[in-house]
């Protein structure tokens, strides 16, 4: 085994010299870790491009709509340039912030030297313009956005509702039972809405007939039932899917299935910038309720 000779005498073998080496490979790890400065994404640039997804929201007279938001993507500075038909409420335009930050991380591409032109387009049959409001459209904002990146498309037939963090997850949210009818009703083929949205309660239409002497008498009742989405969306004759994070939900929007895939298998872990930031408690019960 060859042999080297320090001046001290130490006598220091091949196999003591790969140790050595390793330890010091790992201390240098750990100090990278530790003061490296990973506040930034170290990622690829990302693509220019435009792309359309359904958004649920329920109106202020507490009826479902459905309508759509665009994301055009173009070369700038990192802006988020937001336009809505009607207007939107401050937390709205959080969800595009954070939507854009779940787009980075699952892409694993930068928007750095990008800027995002988003627009939201809610028609009302209403005479008073609605206000888009709450954070339950930012599922619906991510998957345009990554679709947008990445030269995808977007299924048409597919409504999406539930809020998004930082790091992609997706968040509960109210009026799934509206949202849902609204989806079919728009000619949706499935709805998707947060995992764990749990039992839905609504309302039943149940005709009674009684007969009044000579008349008879139509008797309408609306009976509260408990029913889960499944089930509930099934007599629209649709389909309905849950998903706990953007990733989850690609492979149900994006019609090129292939390239979904493959981008998923890409995922640079530890890199996707700010802390995740849990959907809270506050949003899941009333972040979209009368809105978005």
């Amino acid at each position: 085994m060859t042999e080297r000779r320090y001046k001290r005498g130490t006598v220091v073998g091949g196999a003591e010299l790969v140790i050595i080496g390793i330890v010091i490979g790992v201390v240098g790890a750990m100090l990278l870790f530790s003061y490296g400065d990973f506040s930034k994404p170290m990622l690829s640039d990302a693509g220019s491009g435009r792309a359309v997804a359904k958004i649920a929201a329920v109106t202020s007279s507490g009826n479902g709509i459905v309508g759509e938001v665009e994301v055009e993507m173009i070369d700038g500075s990192g802006r988020i340039l937001i336009t809505t038909t009607p207007f939107a409420e401050f937390d709205t335009q959080q969800s595009v912030e954070a939507a854009a930050r779940a787009a980075e991380a699952v892409t694993g591409r930068s928007l750095e030297n990008k800027d995002l032109l988003v627009s939201f387009r809610i028609s009302s049959s209403s005479n008073s313009p609605e206000v888009i409001g709450g954070p339950s459209a930012g599922i619906s904002i991510a998957t345009a956005i990554v679709a947008a990146m990445e030269n995808l498309t977007v299924r048409d037939d597919v409504v999406l509702t539930g809020t998004i963090d930082e790091s992609g997850s997706v968040g509960r949210v109210g009026g799934i039972a509206e949202k849902a009818r609204a989806a079919a009703d728009a000619g949706a083929k499935l709805f998707i809405a947060p995992r764990g949205s749990g039992d839905i309660e609504f309302y039943s239409k149940e005709v009674r007939t009684r007969k009044m002497g000579r008349f008879v008498v139509q008797i309408v009742d609306y009976v509260p039932k408990i029913t889960t989405l499944d089930e509930y969306v099934e007599q629209f004759g649709i389909n309905a899917a849950e998903v706990s994070s953007l990733k989850e939900a690609l492979p149900h929007t994006i019609i090129e299935e292939e390239r979904v895939q493959d981008l998923l298998s890409f995922r640079i872990a530890g890199f996707a910038g700010a802390e995740p930031v849990k959907a809270s408690a506050e949003n899941a019960a009333y972040g979209d309720c009368g809105y978005a």
